[in-house]
Parts: structure tokens; C-alpha cells; sequence
């Protein structure tokens, strides 16, 4: 997994990380020059979904053109404005899958696929999906 921030001035990719702080405080993974302070706080959760958190409760904080209060749930991309500054923080979120994982969903697939054939003997699309057809199939 891997982050991107960018800002006006900046771009920084970070490798592996839950946790990545951004904004003017000294503790911050990613420094942003503004004359008074911010702290936004990216952060994977349990449940898998990440989340910009306003940490020092600044109203400067904006996306989409309204303040973010306190925490705000994001997809893989966002882009957050600086109030009264030209700054801005740009995310992007690229969760790669490992190899690994891969071949263990692939081999997961198949064995559910042969089941339900078995059952009711009847290919299904998901089926067809994963392996190649033959004449038989198409009629």
C-alpha cells in the first residue's frame, strides 16, 4: 500500500503506513508552510476504510467548501482546501493486493465455482468466467 500527498510545493509517497500526519506541527510525516496551525491526521481504521481527521478542530480544514469539523471518511482520492491560503492537500490512496493474496482469492474462486457445478451440474456465467469454453458450452 502506498500514499501520495501532494500540496503546492510538495509531494511525498509514503510505503505501509496507518498513520500519517499532516500539517505545521513538528510531528508531522508531511509539513505544510501556513502562518497558524493545523494538524490532519490520515488514518486507516479496523474496518479497512480511511479517514481525515481535523485533530486540532481548525475551521480552515475545507472540502468540497465546507469545513471538515472532525473526521471526514474518504475513498482513494481527496482533495482538501486550506481557508484564506492557496494551499491545498491532495491524497491519494493506492492499496495494492500482494501476490499472495492474489493466488489464494483466484484458488478460493475455483473451488466455490466447482461446487455449485456439482450441485446442479449447470455452468454458471461466473463459471464461464474463469475458464475457456468450448463449442459445447456455447450451444
Amino acid at each position: 500500500m502506498s500514499i501520495t500527498i501532494v500540496s503546492k510545493n510538495n509531494e511525498k509517497t509514503f510505503n505501509n503506513l496507518n498513520v500519517i500526519n499532516i500539517g505545521t506541527t513538528q510531528n508531522c510525516h508531511f509539513k505544510l508552510s501556513l502562518d497558524y496551525q493545523i494538524l490532519i491526521s490520515l488514518q486507516k481504521n479496523e474496518n479497512g476504510k480511511w479517514y481525515v481527521v481535523n485533530s486540532l478542530k481548525s475551521n480552515k480544514i475545507l472540502f468540497k467548501g465546507q469545513p471538515v469539523t472532525n473526521y471526514l471518511e474518504i475513498g482513494n482520492m481527496c482533495k482538501l482546501m486550506i481557508a484564506d491560503s492557496d494551499e491545498y492537500v491532495g491524497i491519494k490512496i493506492n492499496e495494492t493486493v500482494s501476490s499472495s493474496n492474489l493466488k489464494e482469492n483466484t484458488i478460493e474462486k475455483k473451488q466455490t465455482a466447482q461446487i455449485v457445478r456439482r450441485i446442479d451440474n449447470k455452468k454458471t456465467i461466473k463459471m464461464i468466467q474463469e475458464e475457456d469454453l468450448t463449442e459445447q458450452d456455447i450451444q
